[in-house]
């Protein structure tokens, strides 16, 4: 389950890395210049975005250390199956609720795989 960890650590840190420059400009950069939203909502939102940021790369750097560690951590596992599974969810859930169209949130294809990998690894752990 090394290599499955390996990747899942890789797949996990290019979401990052797509929310951070891809969101960066298609979400939060038209966020803060928008006028028409009180400023107390956009700075807030700004902040939940850096948020993100911040826990997507922390879950690829949780990743990396199952990948590298000699000794199991399945409850890290278990928690981050969690994470990857309630991102799923909350995107497919939304899409739903806004026009009923999952694909009005596409996020959820790119949780997906991650979140396969990721149960396929904490049931791979003692």
């Amino acid at each position: 389950m090394i290599t499955v960890s390996f990747i899942l650590a890789a797949y996990t840190a290019i979401i990052a890395l797509i929310h951070t420059f891809a969101g960066g400009r298609a979400i939060a950069k038209p966020l803060i210049s928008d006028q028409r939203i009180e400023p107390a909502v956009v700075w807030t939102m700004y902040a939940c975005w850096h948020i993100v940021t911040l826990l997507l790369f922390m879950i690829a750097i949780a990743h990396l250390v199952l990948a590298l560690s000699s000794n199991a951590y399945p409850g890290l596992a278990w928690m981050l199956t969690a994470l990857h599974t309630s991102f799923v969810l909350v995107f497919v859930a939304i899409g739903i609720r806004c026009k009923g169209l999952i694909s009005i949130t596409p996020q959820w294809t790119l949780f997906l795989p991650s979140t396969i990998a990721s149960l396929i690894v904490s049931m791979s752990l003692p």
